[in-house]
Parts: structure tokens; C-alpha cells; sequence
């Protein structure tokens, strides 16, 4: 069973393109098609960095069991073509997971990296924290705030985004207005953690016993 058709907006070298993807529901038994694009796409991400027709493994993994674990290797070693790092983003914003934070918070720092990789590391370290935060691809350093986005569709994976990853997302955001080498980058980092402090997360109150 699939679902309907979900519309992305993702900004990759610069601009702002939208799409509309079909993604499987998360593998189960008897799923039919959705296990055979579930197991498809687990195939070609575990070769390593897929080939140009088969970027579309990015975005499916994310509905299927065990997809964080994929697409934190996946950000370990991003792809720097703007194809396939727009469906990498694609499925990245459709499960928020621990191990998605960690790896994406390594990566977001490594200056060698195209700046269209890191501007997408740094979307996908927001989403984790909140998910209705987007940065826009025409964000202006002298505008500083980040904006927002509706009709977000995030669920949790096996290892949810705790407080302490919040904590580190934070953090990583903190380092790199203070030392990134690129003063694009700088700015945007200073915006985003500025951002954060304006709307920190808020555990929802325990009910009363």
C-alpha cells in the first residue's frame, strides 16, 4: 500500500525545488509492494552512494524499518549532485531519529564540504530539533531569522531525538557561528542557534496522577 503523493520543498545549491513524491508506509509483513521497494532500497543504499537512477533509495528508506540507520550512514558521506542530495534531504526530513542527529552533526562541520551540502545539513539538523523549522533558500545573513514550514510529516524512528541530541544540535550550531571558516556559513549558524533559543523545545507536562 502507498500513500499519497507528499509535496517536498528542498533547497539544494541555491534553489528552491518542490516535488511531489510517493513514499511507502514503513515495511511490515504482508506489505507487498511496500516490502519489495523497502528491501530494493536497503540493496542499493548498502553498496555505498547509489547510482543516478537509483537516488530514489533515499527518499524510500525513510518509510521502512530500520531507515534512520541508512540514512545516517548516507549523511556520513554525502552525495555532493544536487539530484541526489535533494532526495537524500527528502527522506532525511520524514523521520526524525537519533543517529540521523549525530551523523548530520558531523557532517554539517567539515568545511570541505560543498556549501549546498552543509546549507542541507543544517535544514536537517532544524527539522530534528523542531520540525516545523526550515531555512529558506534565499535566506539573507542581514534578514538573520530562520523561517518556518507547514504541512511537515515526521515520525520518530527506533532511537527518537532525545534532550541531549537536542543539546547537540545546539551546540554544534553554537561552534560554528563562533569558528566556521565560512563567513555564509557563520551567519547562518549564528541565526539558527539564535533561533533555538527563541523557541526551545518543551517536554509536554506529565498528567496528574
Amino acid at each position: 500500500m502507498m500513500r499519497a503523493p507528499r509535496r517536498f520543498c528542498v533547497a539544494v545549491l541555491g534553489v528552491l525545488g518542490c516535488s511531489s513524491v510517493v513514499l511507502p508506509q514503513k515495511s511490515v509483513s504482508g506489505g507487498g509492494n511496500a516490502d519489495h521497494s523497502c528491501e530494493k532500497a536497503a540493496k542499493i543504499l548498502a553498496r555505498g552512494k547509489p547510482q543516478h537512477n537509483e537516488v530514489w533509495a533515499y527518499a524510500t528508506i525513510s518509510r521502512c524499518v530500520g531507515g534512520a540507520a541508512y540514512l545516517a550512514t548516507a549523511w556520513a558521506d554525502p552525495p555532493s549532485d544536487s539530484v541526489a542530495l535533494w532526495h537524500l534531504v527528502a527522506g532525511s526530513w520524514e523521520l526524525r531519529d537519533r543517529r540521523i542527529v549525530s551523523a548530520v552533526a558531523a557532517t554539517v562541520t567539515k568545511t570541505l564540504l560543498p556549501r549546498a551540502v552543509r546549507f542541507a545539513a543544517v535544514n536537517i539538523l532544524l527539522a530534528q530539533y523542531d520540525r516545523t523549522s526550515r531555512v529558506m533558500a534565499n535566506w539573507d545573513p542581514e534578514a538573520g531569522a530562520v523561517g518556518t514550514a507547514s504541512d511537515v510529516y515526521m515520525t520518530d524512528g527506533e532511537q527518537p531525538v532525545e534532550a541531549a541530541d537536542r543539546q547537540l544540535i545546539v551546540s554544534t550550531m553554537l561552534q560554528m557561528s563562533n569558528t566556521d571558516a565560512d563567513p555564509w556559513m557563520q551567519a547562518l549558524a549564528k541565526a539558527v542557534a539564535v533561533d533555538m533559543g527563541w523557541r526551545p523545545y518543551r517536554f509536554p507536562k506529565r498528567p496528574p496522577e
